[in-house]
């Protein structure tokens, strides 16, 4: 192998011309189109997959545009460059720009690092040139991208319910669909420009569950947005976690403005870009994402142009207003929270779990259920595996925890320890099916509390409606349209048709049947695909087994769609509602069934039935109201308590006896 100083000596004169050549032109190469098109450049990153523990070199890093892309990605990037002023027009913006993880070793042999660190290579190996070309980089071809734009289009139109209801009409959303065919350029665009380019499409159907799932690309290490974690109380975001112990003075602190835009526009921007059910739901998706993650971020904030630094302006606590500007991408090691004086037990895979605990440390236990999702019990697998979708093995479904034998095991404990209160913590619940609502009433409140949550709404001319689409048989494989005609009254069905059996009427049926016959053969056939359930509801053994004096339900505005039913089911029960009310709608499109698109291979759902629960109430449909509001003076005052919610329940309890 040749020493460095061998290889200097070796150097042909062309390098020193290519040398003479570029460093005259280096100050083209920082303002250059094709070198800073952050489209190519965000398609390169998504292409190589960066992981954060890579180490990453750049060769012929010119003035470094490929690197800074890297760099919020990965542990370490190193730019090789012959070109000394190419360097220098690297390292002068990362300057002005304030990027805290770059140095240079301009006598290191032409360096520039995104992280400290010793150079992989010397600068005499610098001929050897990577190259990607641009068309390539851009991944999609636009005739791509129109067929798969028309194909979201089509399965919106076929598979919702109501598409057009909250958008201004058919000739509405056909306008929106082709602002987004003529805007797809001839050279293509990158899968995460598509998706920018088609989310107002699906946020003007005016559904949370009609969706994209697939998000930007984004780092879970250096997110790139606003490095502060908001919460929400009242109708305000306040600072409830930092990522530097230096921030710890803006807990509790309300978000003013970013980059000079009021929160008030923020949300309206919000609603444009992603379909939200209520306010609640627009400032969680404000606060769990868009203010998080730059890609977002920058789909709100057009106008934030320097993307290496974001501007916040806070209201601290003690009311003085304050502007903080932070140097992004930042390094998320971990987020630090205020302390809590209540903690509670986490939550395994199933997305549940059932607690004795002694929050206060008074010495007094309290039944605690904290449920974070409705989607990985045994129950909700047998109800997909009945349907033919997402199917699992008898043995597989054994081994997840079932919700009746939780819930029963719960309430044989509670009669056993005469226990007096149940906090049901449905504040990180984002939703799965119903069947878990239905599981817990029928343990606590009995047949008569299963028929009551189950029949509210018909008793305030509530209705449903249920399409069945192509795409609903795509996902459900195991039925047919002849199945659901089974039995049924009046014309058969079609695919693509709607039943309207859930409306009034039905209702009244429902109730007589109830009467005639009694809730257990009313509803068993609805319980027949969650086979560990439907062999204790056709026993009845466990109907009302226990419910304590009382129940105290914590919410936010991310207890969603089958959380929310939750939530409802046990308000309408009795039980007393604690915190800020849910970001889920009663009057809302549901049932959400998953597409893809050909092409692209972009995922996300369609809404299948549509729900009005309480027409005559329209302030009732938008938002459910709870019994004991959280306050931002009360949350001042527990020292913003990450647990502030279960501290006031508890608190309220105790002054009501």
């Amino acid at each position: 192998m040749c020493d460095n100083a061998e290889i200097g000596t070796n150097a042909s004169s062309s390098e020193e011309r290519a040398r003479a050549i570029f460093g005259a032109r280096a100050d083209m190469y920082t303002t250059s189109v094709p070198h800073t098109d952050q489209q190519v450049l965000g398609r390169l990153v998504e292409i190589a997959g960066p992981k954060a523990e890579w180490r990453v070199l750049d060769i012929r890093t010119k003035n470094g545009h490929t690197a800074l892309a890297f760099s919020p990605h990965v542990r370490e990037v190193v730019g090789l460059d012959s070109t000394e002023e190419m360097l220098r027009e690297a390292w002068t913006p990362t300057q002005e720009r304030k990027i805290e993880n770059v140095t240079d070793d301009m006598n290191g042999g032409g360096i520039m690092r995104t992280q400290s660190g010793r150079a992989l290579l010397p600068a005499a190996f610098l001929m050897v040139i990577l190259g990607i070309c641009a068309v390539t980089a851009l991944g999609f071809t636009r005739d791509q991208l129109i067929s798969d734009a028309r194909q979201l289009a089509a399965i919106i139109e076929e598979a919702h319910p109501d598409p057009f209801l909250r958008c201004g009409g058919r000739i509405a959303f056909c306008r929106q669909l082709d602002d987004v065919l003529n805007a797809i350029p001839e050279t293509g665009m990158t899968r995460d420009g598509f998706i920018r380019l088609i989310r107002p499409l699906v946020a003007i159907v005016g559904d949370s569950h009609t969706a994209i799932w697939d998000s930007y690309r984004v780092s879970g290490s250096r997110p790139g947005g606003i490095p502060l974690r908001f919460g929400i109380v009242e109708q305000s975001l306040y600072v409830a976690g930092v990522n530097d112990a230096a921030d710890r003075r803006l807990y509790g602190a309300i978000l003013i403005s970013v980059e000079g835009v009021p929160v008030a526009e923020l949300i309206e921007r919000q609603r444009r870009l992603a379909a939200c059910e209520n306010v609640y739901d627009v400032l969680e998706e404000l606060a769990t994402n868009t203010l998080w993650h730059a890609p977002y971020l920058k789909d709100l904030l057009p106008e934030w142009t320097d993307s290496m630094r974001v501007m916040v302006e806070l209201r601290l606590p003690m009311g003085e207003v304050e502007t903080v500007s932070y140097a992004v991408p930042t390094l998320v090691r971990r987020t630090l929270r205020p302390a809590t004086q209540a903690p509670v037990p986490s939550v395994g895979q199933s997305g549940f779990g059932t607690f004795f605990i002694d929050p206060l440390g008074a010495g007094k236990e309290i039944a605690y259920i904290r449920i974070d999702h409705q989607g990985g019990f045994r129950e909700f697998l047998e109800e997909n595996s009945s349907a033919g979708a997402n199917d699992t093995t008898p043995e597989e479904r054994a081994r997840v925890a079932s919700a009746t034998e939780a819930f029963r095991d719960l309430t044989l404990a509670m009669v056993e320890a005469e226990t007096e209160t149940l906090v049901v913590d449905l504040r990180f619940d984002t939703g799965g099916t119903d069947t878990m609502s239905d599981i817990l009433v029928y343990f606590l409140y009995g047949l008569d509390g299963l028929a009551t949550y189950r029949t509210d709404w018909y008793s305030h001319g509530g209705f449903s409606a249920m399409r069945y689409s192509a795409q609903h048989f795509l996902i459900c494989a195991n039925q047919t349209i002849d199945q659901i005609n089974e039995g049924r009254a009046g014309v058969p069905l079609r695919v693509g048709d709607y039943d309207f059996e859930d409306y009034a009427e039905a209702g009244d049926a429902l109730l007589a049947e109830i009467e005639a016959i009694g809730a257990t053969a009313a509803f068993a056939d609805d319980y027949a695909g969650a086979s560990t359930f439907y062999a204790e509801f056709v026993t009845g053994a466990g109907a009302g087994t226990y419910c304590p004096p009382n129940v105290l339900v914590l919410v936010s505005p991310t207890t969603f769609s089958s959380g929310s039913t939750t939530m409802k089911a046990l308000s309408l029960n009795g039980a007393t509602l604690v915190g800020t009310p849910s970001g889920q709608s009663c009057r809302a499109f549901g049932n959400g069934t998953m597409w893809e698109l050909d092409h692209t291979k972009i995922q996300g759902s369609v809404s299948r039935s549509y729900f009005d629960p309480y027409p005559n109430d329209p302030a009732r449909g938008e938002v459910w109201p709870v019994d004991v509001p959280l306050t931002y003076e009360y949350l001042a005052a527990t020292g913003f308590d990450r647990n502030a919610e279960l501290l006031l329940a508890l608190e309220w309890l105790e002054a009501r006896n």
